[in-house]
């Protein structure tokens, strides 16, 4: 198995995860299966953070506890995990599925639903036009609360 870390978009990343479950739903080939299974634990193993979702700032960053993801991945990685449980049956991927919810996808939004943040960080505690602590810092105000990114 190659050992190389994912090095990819993390929305793309979400996506492609879909698709050998979906294989294995249609066809019930067994390898189907287990590649999905193996590359979703590797996913979280090489950049899984403390909220529930993995790291990336566009690209999957690694471990880092300074590393931040994207809005958007909160949504499409539940709706990954929604195909998992209902395929799978097994309630391990609701589990994540409500830690990703309840964790990065509420902590990347104000309460009222009217701004988000598109990088949020697990242990951000700023959330200004320059709190902005991205590896690739692609804009500066992408990491503040702001009715858009």
């Amino acid at each position: 198995m190659d050992e190389t870390p994912y090095n990819m978009h993390g929305v793309t990343m979400s996506e492609f995860l879909k698709l050998p479950i979906l294989l294995y739903e249609a066809t019930g080939n067994p390898w189907y299966k287990h590649l999905t299974i193996t590359s979703l634990n590797r996913l979280f193993k090489e950049d899984g953070l403390p909220d529930g979702l993995f790291t990336s700032a566009e690209w999957l960053q690694g471990r880092g506890i300074r590393h931040s993801h994207e809005t958007c991945n909160a949504i499409d990685m539940s709706w990954t995990l929604g195909c998992f449980l209902e395929i799978l049956q097994d309630a391990r991927y609701a589990d994540r599925i409500e830690k990703i919810v309840f964790n990065a996808g509420l902590g990347s939004v104000t309460n009222d639903f009217k701004a988000l943040q598109y990088y949020s960080s697990v242990n951000q505690f700023l959330a200004t036009g320059t709190s902005n602590h991205n590896k690739d810092f692609y804009c500066s105000t992408w990491m503040a609360f702001r009715p858009t990114h």
